[in-house]
């Protein structure tokens, strides 16, 4: 009868779970490599052996894991108590001033607009005008006509290269202020109240949807099948199977 690979060494301390950890790695390694297939009764049972060994030092590992993450854990979630409010607090309190500040840039975006309209406007007249002195200068030729044809010009090119400028950006910044403050635009996007199925219907193609789409289908028919416990109870593009594993 061939010798089965053996279990833990027993000269090694039981409080030291790194070395045994360690022991039945390099076990687990000769049964790999030695007895792939188990050949009789006797090799079984020392597999389970193995198995057990296995098992009782990674529960010791994880209590010991457990046991030395306590107080680090524990003292985050002080630190976490520590801080929840103040940052809550800071929170609730910058996002109550933007909404004040947001509404008074608004403002001052619209003030803006409108007198950018207003310059457009006054362009347009001045354009109008020198449109005007121009035909007068041509039906009825004059010095004087000409001259007042050419301030008429030069007053429209000013005012339509003023005109033409952007609309400057409404902003504010305070006289101990580290940086400006502006208007952000952020654009989001939410499904419409009763229109969902709709909505994920227009990103079904898109990769990341179908990745977490199929991982929480995935889910759901996982535990379907525990419940099913039956191969054909699998519905359409779902395969129920059953995996057996030695404990």
């Amino acid at each position: 009868m061939s010798e089965a690979p053996s279990g833990i060494g027993h000269n090694l301390p039981p409080d030291d779970p790194f070395a045994r950890a360690a022991e039945l790695v390099e076990n687990a390694n000769r049964w790999i490599k030695e007895r792939p297939e188990i050949a009789d009764e006797e090799q079984a049972g020392a597999a389970q052996l193995a198995i057990d060994q296995l098992r009782k030092v990674k529960e010791d590992l994880e209590a010991d894991l457990k046991a030395r993450r306590q107080p680090h854990d524990q003292a985050i979630a002080d630190l976490r108590v520590l801080f929840r409010d103040p940052l809550e607090l800071i929170g609730i309190a910058m996002t109550r001033l933007q909404e004040i500040g947001a509404a008074w840039l608004q403002k001052k975006r619209d003030r803006l607009a409108a007198e950018k309209a207003e310059q457009e406007r006054i362009a347009q007249v001045a354009r109008d005008r020198a449109n005007a002195a121009i035909i007068e200068a041509v039906t009825q030729p004059s010095v004087e006509a000409d001259l007042l044809a050419r301030r008429a010009t030069e007053d429209a090119a000013k005012l339509s290269k003023a005109a033409a400028k952007p609309v400057p950006r409404a902003q504010v910044r305070g006289d101990f202020s580290e940086k400006a403050m502006s208007l952000r635009a952020t654009w989001k996007a939410e499904p419409i109240k009763g229109r969902e199925t709709e909505a994920i219907r227009a990103y079904a193609k898109d990769a990341e949807v179908r990745a977490a789409a199929l991982k929480a289908a995935t889910s759901v028919a996982s535990r379907a099948a525990k419940a099913a416990k039956r191969a054909d109870a699998a519905p359409a593009g779902w395969r129920f199977f059953k995996t057996e594993t030695a404990v």
